[in-house]
């Protein structure tokens, strides 16, 4: 995986460290590569050591996974350039929140109504 992907698995691995909080992550360009619940003690390189492909950006199968992980989320937060191959799909259905992380100089053209959004320097 690219190196920045593998560090942004272990900043989140980090927050939910740090945090306590339960984590769902999903990874995903053309379709999912990687999604489960994120255990305290699981070592960032075991998330990202799985993952292989590469190109393209679909954000529904993404937000299918969401939807299948069968808990209701106050947030989801979706990391991306906001700059997908397909039509945005609406929020999760079992998500209160949608926050839109926007990495580097991504577009906000085509961002959902109901989401917010956080820019992101890198």
């Amino acid at each position: 995986p690219s190196a920045s992907l593998a560090r942004s698995v272990a900043e989140v691995v980090a927050i939910s460290a740090a945090s306590k909080v339960k984590i769902y992550l999903v990874i995903h360009d053309t379709r999912v590569r990687w999604q489960g619940w994120l255990r305290t003690n699981v070592r960032p390189s075991e998330v990202s050591s799985r993952l292989t492909g590469r190109g393209g950006t679909q954000f529904a199968p993404a937000y299918a996974a969401v939807e299948g992980g069968a808990k209701k989320f106050d947030a989801v937060v979706h990391l991306t350039d906001g700059e997908p191959c397909d039509p945005w799909p609406p929020r999760p259905k079992n998500a209160r929140h949608l926050v839109v992380a926007l990495l580097g100089c991504a577009s906000r053209r085509l961002l959902p109504d109901d989401a917010t959004v956080v820019e992101v320097v890198l």
